[in-house]
């Protein structure tokens, strides 16, 4: 088995680094809002672990998008444009996902359906939806 592209193989090292620098500035955010958070929870015991499930599940869905937008040749800065007006969108689907993966062993079967619904929300609603610099540009 040999795999076939269409792409030049600039092209595919071009995408293999972004995916890489993508995957590395997300991890670094999440890193970085693990470390303002943790103290949260020594300090409010009983709820400080809510801001951190919140923020965690938001990165846990920014992570699959942006998986989606890396295979259309598009990075971080394009989620920034099309983000603002579905942020609960992806805050509750990464809510939920953040909750199925608490379950024991749920990985194996949901994980499979978090990457199509990821896929499924970045090409009806992110897609679709207009950025805010297109708007100013038709005006």
């Amino acid at each position: 088995y040999e795999p076939q592209s269409d792409l030049p193989l600039l092209e595919q090292l071009r995408n293999f680094g972004l995916s890489v620098w993508n995957s590395f500035l997300m991890s670094m955010l999440g890193f970085i809002c693990l470390i303002l958070l943790f103290p949260l929870n020594f300090i409010l015991p009983a709820l400080g672990f809510l801001p951190g499930m919140l923020a965690g599940s938001y990165f846990y869905a920014l992570m699959f998008l942006v998986g989606n937008a890396a295979h259309r040749f598009q990075g971080l800065r394009h989620l920034r444009e099309v983000l603002p007006g579905n942020r609960m969108l992806v805050l509750g689907y990464g809510s939920f996902i953040y909750l199925v993966m608490i379950i024991p062993f749920s990985a194996a079967v949901f994980l499979p359906a978090a990457v199509i619904g990821a896929t499924m929300i970045y090409n009806e609603r992110l897609i679709a939806t207009p950025s805010p610099n297109d708007e100013q540009d038709s005006a």
